[in-house]
């Protein structure tokens, strides 16, 4: 499930629960290879390296490959990596959780749900083989555990505290959560080699274009090394935005050139990672005592050369935290600023109506989501807009 999702979850039990709610962590052994693919799904692959070098084929096909065939292997189950694969463990999954009484949310198939009589329940949120437990009590998480471990060979990783490279850090009086990715962005800064570069106080330059073909713009392309570390600089960069939301349009920004970068888009890319050093101790700090959901949105109008904007929007959880945020450029070209913010309002609309569905749904826990949600807009124009369709004319 995205990150982002989980850690909504969090933060949400740690504002509408007690703070003895249990947050476990369970990471399934194995994975892939509790499936069998169907008769009519045919997989080949190579044979692995350390196949090669660690195990002698048998006599018949060493014969065979000395007269230049090649040889690749029959799978009969999926493995990691393969989309068979994925799908095939989320479904063994769904059939384990709907086994021991448990609801799919409709709404992000990875969320599942229980309830029982007498007020116990259980939230797992999954990504792939980890999984989090939300629960009301350690004996209603063991229990659960306890019924996974008959059909998955699973670790008990007690309460959580690290997850997909993330720190998890609850403070039990505050009712919070923090998320910290200090680790990984040491690790990301060290393989750029900017251990001794000077940190940025900001994501990105102000009022930055970065626009091939613009004066300012360098016209010396990468080399297809340079284009390669590029691209991973930018999925490695974009991987901190869990925990660094305000760095979401400087990424935006310099994806949009992952096909002809030039050395200037590498030196903004730089340039983010010297913010990410600066700031790597920041934390993204969930819950509290708040209990009020409210949403903004915005958009600029053709600030850039190719003439489309850039729309954006934060959800919050009370007043401080960020639970759900988004940096897009528009996928057409305005003709106005009330237009480009319409679309804006649009894409934040749908993002809080979905987590609103997959929260109601489990009301048991989120009453929150039963009242209206705020959606604050600076437009008075595109307000009219999204309010009465008589302005459409």
């Amino acid at each position: 499930m995205p990150i982002v999702c989980l850690a909504t979850l969090q933060a949400l039990l740690s504002v509408t629960t007690t703070t003895g709610t249990i947050m476990a962590q369970v990471n399934a052994k194995n994975t892939y290879l509790h499936a069998i693919l169907s008769l009519n799904k045919i997989l080949y692959m190579k044979l692995p390296n350390y196949f090669k070098e660690f195990i002698s084929l048998p006599s018949d096909l060493a014969e065979i490959k000395q007269q230049g065939e090649n040889i690749v292997l029959h799978l009969w189950q999926p493995l990691y990596g393969s989309k068979q694969g994925a799908h095939k463990f989320y479904k063994y999954l769904v059939g384990i959780v709907k086994s021991i009484g448990y609801m799919v949310s409709n709404h992000d198939p990875s969320v599942y749900y229980w309830l029982s009589t007498n007020g116990t329940f259980t939230v797992i949120a999954s990504a792939t083989d980890d999984m989090t437990m939300i629960s009301d009590s350690n004996k209603t998480s063991n229990k659960l555990q306890d019924e996974f471990g008959k059909d998955l060979e699973i670790v008990k990783l007690g309460p959580i505290h690290w997850l997909l490279g993330m720190s998890v850090t609850r403070d039990l009086e505050k009712r919070t959560i923090s998320l910290s990715q200090e680790a990984y962005i040491d690790t990301i800064v060290n393989c750029l080699g900017l251990n001794n570069a000077q940190p940025a106080t900001t994501p990105i330059e102000t009022n930055v274009d970065l626009t091939i073909g613009l004066p300012h713009i360098s016209s010396t392309l990468l080399t297809p090394t340079e284009k390669t570390h590029y691209r991973e600089g930018i999925g490695s960069v974009m991987y901190a935005l869990m925990t660094h939301p305000n760095i979401a349009f400087a990424i935006g920004i310099l994806s949009q050139h992952l096909k002809c970068p030039t050395t200037t888009h590498i030196e903004a890319l730089r340039y983010v990672m010297c913010y990410l050093k600066g700031t790597k101790e920041f934390t993204l700090t969930l819950g509290g005592d708040s209990d009020e959901f409210i949403a903004f949105t915005d958009s600029d109008y053709t600030s850039h050369s190719h003439h489309r904007s850039i729309s954006g929007y934060a959800c919050y959880l009370g007043s401080s935290s960020t639970i759900l945020w988004m940096s897009k450029k528009q996928p057409l070209v305005m003709l106005s600023s009330t237009e480009a913010k319409y679309i804006a309002i649009t894409q934040a609309s749908k993002k809080v109506i979905w987590l609103c569905h997959l929260f109601t749904k489990i009301p048991f826990l989120f009453p929150i989501f039963n009242t209206p949600t705020l959606l604050y807009r600076d437009n008075q124009d595109a307000i009219w807009l999204a309010q009465n369709a008589i302005y459409h004319v």
